[in-house]
C-alpha cells in the first residue's frame, strides 16, 4: 500500500477519495466512510461503504442505502459468510439468476 492509497473495506482507494457516511460502526465504533464513484458507460454512481470491519457495502446511488440501525447487521452478515463485499439491492427484487454470497 502506497503513500497515496488507503484501504476502503477490501479495496484500495486514492486518498482523499472517501468522505464520511454520518454515522460509526456498533463493532469496531471507527466512524463509516462512503466512495462514490460513477461508472460512465451506467450513467450511474456507486456508493461503497465501508469501516475497520473489513467487508464493504456497495449499493447505488439511487437506491436504500445502509444507516446506522442496519450496519451491525450487515457486518455481522459479512463476517459469518466470509464476505469481502455485500451487494445491496435495496427496495427492488433480486433476479433469480444472482448467486448471493456463494
Amino acid at each position: 500500500m502506497s503513500a497515496e492509497t488507503e484501504r476502503h473495506g477490501p479495496l484500495l482507494v486514492q486518498l482523499g477519495l472517501t468522505v464520511p457516511a454520518g454515522f460509526f460502526c456498533k463493532c469496531c465504533r471507527q466512524p463509516v466512510r462512503v466512495l462514490r464513484q460513477p461508472v460512465p458507460f451506467l450513467m450511474a454512481r456507486v456508493c461503497v461503504y465501508a469501516c475497520q470491519c473489513g467487508p464493504g457495502v456497495t449499493v447505488w446511488e439511487d437506491e436504500r442505502h445502509p444507516t446506522r440501525k442496519s450496519w451491525r447487521h450487515t457486518m455481522q452478515m459479512a463476517k459469518e459468510a466470509g464476505a469481502g463485499m455485500l451487494i445491496l439491492k435495496g427496495d427492488r427484487p433480486t433476479p433469480p439468476e444472482f448467486s448471493g454470497m456463494n
